[in-house]
C-alpha cells in the first residue's frame, strides 16, 4: 500500500468508497490493480489498558465479569485495501489485503492498524451474520459451526449466480418481492423525514417532486402509479398526476414544507390561509378546470391512457410547524368546503406512509420467522 497522504486523504468525504486510477503491471499475468478507501470517524474508541492513551477515561461495562476499557476520542478511520484484476480472465477481482487503521489528528496512520487477509475477512463476516441472526434461545453451551469455503471475491454477482442464490434460501419468489418493498418504503420513509425537518436537505420544490415521484404509495393504495406525462397543454404542467387502478387521473400541486398554512385574525378569532396556499389552492383549480377541458377530447385521453373524469386535486404544503389543534379544526373545516380539492400537510402523508408500512410488516411478519427460508445443501455461490 502507499503511504497515507494527509493532503490528499483530507479531502475524502465520509460514507463514499474512493476508487481509485487503474495502474497496470507488465508481467506474464498482465494484471492490473487500483485502490479502494473508506474513511469514517466514530465518535468514540475503547480501548484495553495496555493501549489506553493519556486522556483516556476508564469506563466499566455491566457483564459478567468486571470489564474495565477506557474511553478515548474517536479519532479518524481509514480502511482501504488494493483490488487485483486480470485482463483477459474470468475473475473480476480480489483484493490482498483489507488495512484497518486508526489517527487521532493529521499525520500518517499505522500506530493502531489491523491487516485481514481474505480469508480472515470473509470468517469475519461470517461470524458477525451469525452473530446478529443468533436468538440464543439455547441456554445451554453449545457450538454454532460456520458453512465456509474458500471463494474467489467477486464484485458483483452474475445473472445466474443472484438466480441460484435467490432458488436456494427463497422458498417464495413473493417473499423476495415483499423484502425488497419493505426495505425500500423504509428507506423513503427516513428520506421524507430529512425533507420535512432538514431544509437544506434539499434545493427546490422540483426536488421533492422527484424524490415522490417515485413513491405514488405514499398517498395511498387507490394509486396505482404516477403518469410519465404531466403535461395538460402548453400552458399547464402539473406537478405529479396519480392515476388509479381504474385509470382516472387527478392532480397533485407540491409546494414546500416550510411554507405558514394559516394566520390568525385577532379582531375576529379566526383562522384564514396564508398567500401560499390561496395560490397554490387556486392553482389546482385552474389545472382541474384545464384538465377537464381534455374530457372532450377523446384523442387525448386514447393518447396519453388516461380517463377524465371529475378529476380530484390535491395540494402537499407545510408543516414543519406543527399545527395547533385549532389550525387543525380550520384545516378539516377548510377540506370541508371544497368537493374535488383536499389539503394535505407533509406530517398528514408521513404518517399516512408509516401507517401503511406497519401494514405491509404485520402482513409479512413471517417472512423471516417461519420456514420461508430453505434448509438448503445446495452449494451457493459465495
Amino acid at each position: 500500500m502507499s503511504k497515507f497522504n494527509p493532503e490528499y486523504d483530507d479531502n475524502y468525504v465520509e460514507d463514499v468508497i474512493y476508487v481509485g486510477d487503474v495502474h497496470c503491471k507488465e508481467n506474464e499475468t498482465k494484471t492490473r490493480f487500483r485502490h479502494m478507501t473508506l474513511l469514517t470517524s466514530p465518535e468514540k474508541t475503547y480501548l484495553t489498558k495496555k493501549n489506553k492513551d493519556e486522556v483516556a477515561i476508564p469506563r466499566n461495562f455491566n457483564t459478567a465479569n468486571d470489564v474495565v476499557l477506557y474511553e478515548s476520542s474517536g479519532g479518524q478511520v481509514k480502511i482501504h485495501c488494493r483490488i487485483t484484476e486480470y485482463k483477459g480472465e474470468t475473475e473480476v477481482g480480489r483484493f490482498d489485503i483489507l488495512h484497518i487503521s486508526r489517527r487521532k489528528g493529521k499525520g500518517t496512520y499505522g500506530s493502531q492498524e489491523i491487516a485481514l487477509p481474505p480469508d480472515a475477512v470473509y470468517k469475519l463476516k461470517n461470524f458477525l451474520d451469525n452473530l446478529f441472526f443468533e436468538k440464543f434461545e439455547n441456554l445451554d453451551k453449545h457450538k454454532i459451526q460456520l458453512e465456509y469455503e474458500h471463494v474467489k471475491a467477486s464484485k458483483m454477482l452474475t445473472s445466474d449466480e443472484f438466480k441460484k442464490l435467490v432458488e436456494a434460501n427463497i422458498k417464495n419468489i413473493d417473499d423476495l418481492e415483499q423484502i425488497i418493498t419493505l426495505k425500500y418504503r423504509q428507506e423513503a420513509i427516513v428520506r421524507f423525514e430529512q425533507i420535512i425537518t432538514d431544509a437544506t436537505s434539499y434545493k427546490n420544490e422540483v426536488e421533492i417532486t422527484k424524490f415522490l415521484s417515485g413513491h405514488q404509495w405514499m398517498f395511498g393504495n387507490e394509486y396505482a402509479y404516477f403518469a410519465d406525462n404531466n403535461k395538460i397543454d402548453n400552458k399547464n404542467i402539473v406537478d405529479l398526476a396519480p392515476v388509479n387502478i381504474e385509470c382516472f387521473v387527478d392532480i397533485i400541486e407540491v409546494k414546500l414544507p416550510t411554507e405558514t398554512l394559516f394566520y390568525y385574525d385577532n379582531g375576529h378569532s379566526n383562522y384564514y390561509p396564508s398567500a401560499e396556499l390561496t395560490k397554490a389552492i387556486a392553482q389546482v383549480q385552474n389545472y382541474i378546470f384545464q384538465l377537464e377541458k381534455q374530457s372532450l377530447k377523446p384523442e387525448y385521453q386514447e393518447r396519453e391512457k388516461k380517463k377524465i373524469v371529475r378529476p380530484y386535486g390535491i395540494v402537499l404544503i407545510g408543516s414543519k410547524k406543527v399545527l395547533s389543534d385549532g389550525e387543525w379544526q380550520y384545516l378539516r373545516i377548510l377540506n370541508s368546503s371544497y368537493h374535488n380539492i383536499r389539503i394535505y400537510t407533509y406530517q398528514q402523508i408521513l404518517e399516512r406512509a408509516k401507517n401503511l408500512l406497519k401494514t405491509k410488516e404485520d402482513s409479512k411478519e413471517h417472512i423471516g420467522n417461519s420456514d420461508s427460508f430453505l434448509d438448503s445443501d445446495e452449494e451457493l455461490p459465495f
